[in-house]
Formats: C-alpha cells, structure tokens, sequence
C-alpha cells in the first residue's frame, strides 16, 4: 500500500503497475487521483485520513504482519508521516519511507509561514507563494491587507485548492492554477507576467522542480526565500523501495528522442522537441546545444557508446533526449545513434524528431530557395574526395549548400575555386538563429582571407554553371540541361 503525495509515490505506483504487482494507492484528493496513470493492478483510495482511519483501512484490505507500507507523501507532510507510520505499526506492517533528497541551496530560509509573513509585509513589489495551500491562511492572518493584494498564489488546479484560497482572501486574478513541476521557461514567464519581485518555495527538491524556480527567479533578480524542511529525514530511493518490494532490480523502461535541434538556439527548436526535453530525466549533446537547455541533467555527450554508459550507470534515466544539430536526416549521427540504441536494448522506445536544417535557415534567411540546389557536407569529412565532390557540385550547379568544420573550410575551397577560375558568389552564414547571427557576401578573393570562429553554413552560387549536351531518349534528339 503507497501513500502518494508525490511524484516519486506516483512513479512507484506505475513501475509495478508495469510489472503487473497489485497495490493499493491512497491520495488525499481527487487532483491526486486524477494524475495518476489508470491501471488495472492500482486499487485508488481518495480521501484525507488520520491515523485510525489509515489502520482501519488497511485491515479492510486485508493487510496484517509482514505487509507492505509504503510512505511517499511529501516531505513537508510531517503529520501525515506520522500516522502512516503510526498506522504501520497497528497493522503490524513493514514500512519503507521514501524520501526526496534536499536541493535547497538559495535563498533566504525561514522555519515558518509565519516567520515569513512578518518579514515579506516589510517589503516593495509583488509576492508569488508557491506553497501550496495548507499554511496560506498563516500568511494570510500575519500580512496587511496591502501586502495581501500584492500577492501572487501557485497552486495545483483543483476546485479544494481554489476555495481555499478564495476563502482567505485571494483576488481569483491572482490565483494560477496550473500542474506542475514546471520548466525553467514557464517560471520566468510567470514572473514576468506578473512583476513579481519576490518569490516563496518549499525545498521540493529536484523531482519538485525546485532548481528551475530558482534559477527562473535569479535570472530577473527576483528574491527567492525558501521555507525549511521540518527536518532532516531518512529514506530510500523508488528504486530501492522497489527492490525491497519485489525482491529484485528494477529493469528501466526507457524511451529515447533523437532530436533535431535546428541551427542551435532555443528559438529555433520545434515544439515538439522542446516538450521532449521538458519531459526529459537527462538530455544529451554537443556543448554548445546543451548549455543553454533547462533539464534535470544535461551531459555534453552524443555519441551513442558514451551514453549508453550513462545510462547503464543511471537506472532512473528513463526519458532521454539526445540532441543533434540541425535536422537528423541531413548529414547526422542520428541514424547510427537509432540503430545503437536498438541494439543495445531491443525493449527501448526510440525515435526521432525532426528539426530546421542549417540548409533551410540560412534559405530563408538570405531569401533564396533551396528546390534546386546541390546539397553537400564536408563538415568532418576532410578527404580530397569530399572536396573535389564539392567543387565538382558548385562548377555544375546554381546555387550548393555546404555544412563546413570552420572557416579554414571556406578558404580552401576559395582557394580550389580560384585555381580551377571558377566564379562564384559566396554566402557565408554563422551563427544561424542566434542574435548575433550574420551572413556575409563574399567574392572569391575575399574568402581567401575570410576568418571566423564560429558555426559557418555556405551557400555558393554560381551564375554561370557549366551546361551537358545530353540526348532526349524519347524525342532522339540534342537537349541541353544543368548537370
């Protein structure tokens, strides 16, 4: 039997849910039954209980010596624990208390509500609480009515919640009832959205998204206070628990997005690969793609050995996102990776998704189409072959994109163009969706001497292509055609 409050009870609930284990699940609302995944091997119990209610309950379900109970209510929840625990003990059941590790590094702590109130009713600008609703009539009752209408409430979206606030006095604008956790994007936004200067949280640890709301709030120098676990608390793992459950480890059921992520800023990744990375445990790739996504835990790694490792080493990595530049079917890694992953674990959901190509940008961007162009990568490929292909493609085509390593590239095909009095225009685009993106127009003497450090896609465009005398089959006659 779990008691759930959190999204580790959930999780539990579904990982023997998944192995077909019967269980028992007690929640306190309809909200927290709502959010759990249907299953036919979970008994749902709704309703808030004491610990007589808890003990009568489990004799109903029949529970006795040696059973299991397991106590994954929130870590604030203190009361609740303790009549778990209490109940356990009645029942002559074994309990397992999962715990949340602590993530609570900033901020200003404050023991209580209370404590926070008497210190928040002295300051300047807007209040955002995201503490739920079982202290809010404490800070109700210790802030001024001035201080009351400057403040902000986050809570879970369910009709309980809501009256509860509305009955201490919250305006209904200044109610946000939304599911969480939440990214580091959706944070800062509503702080924006609201001016918020000042922002309350409970240590919910990483699973509660409580980096994200922290680093959200110092981004836009919005003061972040914290009010501190009741105490330091000792538990084990889900996965332990598991174990303890079932007598064995726990096999991850893992699902693996290979996505491509366009030119390489936020901005230019698609909705469906973002909502895969806000759904991810750990997200995966090159340095520059990664460093500026919000995620759990982000690796600078895309090879498909490497994370493999990571993987093999972290079993509660169930949801992993591997990013790739550009789109994954043009000149990617994602094919190797796809087939990699099957292998190494034929039960693993893996899929791809597709991004913006550097190609289709840098189109777009100068206004030129890309039907008709050759398409070409010597990126990473720095045989003379590669290159002869490439000058081969630019003397017989209109308009070749290249993907290029650097500008090193650039000059030496310039200099393979000039020997072989090939006349072309080049477009240099770097840093493609990034604000300081550019694209340069360049002749051949020029980009001879061209130097720049950062991610480069060319567009070569020559106007007097080379023409193939052919011969029309059908017709039996001349034609002349572009090669």
């Amino acid at each position: 039997m779990i008691f759930s409050g959190t999204s580790e009870g959930r999780r539990l609930s579904e990982m023997l849910s998944s192995d077909g284990i019967p269980h028992f699940v007690c929640v306190a609302t309809e909200y927290g039954r709502d959010v759990m995944r249907i299953s036919s091997a979970a008994t749902v119990a709704v309703g808030r209980m004491d610990s007589d209610a808890m003990t009568e309950y489990m004799a109903a379900c029949g529970f006795g010596k040696g059973d299991i109970v397991v106590d994954a209510t929130h870590p604030y929840a203190t009361q609740v624990s303790e009549n778990v625990k209490e109940a356990a003990e009645n029942s002559y059941c074994r309990l397992i208390r999962v715990a949340r590790a602590s993530a609570s590094e900033n901020g200003r702590c404050f023991d209580t509500m209370g404590d926070f109130a008497a210190f928040i009713d002295r300051k300047d600008g807007n209040i955002l609480l995201t503490t739920g609703t079982n202290t809010l009539d404490e800070y109700c009752l210790h802030v001024s009515h001035q201080t009351l209408e400057r403040t902000y409430v986050r809570i879970i979206p369910s009709k309980e919640s809501v009256d509860k606030v509305l009955s201490c006095g919250i305006e209904s604008s200044h109610i946000i009832a939304m599911q969480g956790p939440f990214t580091y994007e959706m944070n800062r936004a509503l702080l924006e959205q609201y001016k918020i200067r000042h922002m309350l949280t409970k240590d919910s640890g990483s699973a509660g998204g409580f980096s994200q709301k922290c680093d959200a709030a110092s981004s836009l120098g919005v003061s972040v206070s914290v009010i501190a676990r009741p105490a330091a608390e000792e538990g084990v793992s889900i996965f332990e628990a598991y174990r303890m459950v079932t007598d064995k480890e726990y096999v991850p059921k893992r699902r693996i997005v290979l996505a491509g992520y366009g030119p390489g800023s936020q901005s230019s990744a698609t909705y469906d690969v973002t909502d895969a990375i806000s759904r991810a445990d750990a997200v995966f790739g090159a340095k520059r793609l990664v460093e500026n996504v919000r995620a759990p835990r982000k690796y600078e790694m895309y090879l498909a050995e490497d994370i493999i490792k990571v993987l093999e080493e972290n079993a509660d990595i169930e949801n992993a996102v591997v990013l790739f530049s550009g789109d994954p079917g043009f000149y990617s890694g994602a094919r190797t990776a796809f087939i990699r992953f099957k292998e190494w674990d034929q039960e693993a959901k893996v899929r791809i998704l597709s991004g913006i190509s550097s190609v289709s940008y840098m189109a777009a961007a100068a206004g030129v189409t890309w039907e008709d162009a050759a398409l070409v990568s010597v990126h990473g490929r720095g045989s003379e072959r590669d290159f002869d292909k490439l000058i081969d493609c630019i003397r017989h085509n209109s308009k070749t994109f290249a993907l290029v390593s650097g500008d090193y590239d650039i000059r030496k095909i310039a200099g393979m163009l000039d020997e072989k009095q090939i006349s072309v225009r080049i477009l240099v685009g770097s840093n493609l969706s990034y604000e300081n993106e550019k694209i340069t127009s360049l002749s051949i003497s020029e980009a001879l001497k061209y130097k720049n450090d950062r991610t480069i896609t060319a567009l070569f465009i020559n106007d007097k292509r080379s023409v193939t005398i052919g011969y029309d089959n059908r017709a039996g006659s001349k034609s002349g055609r572009p090669h």
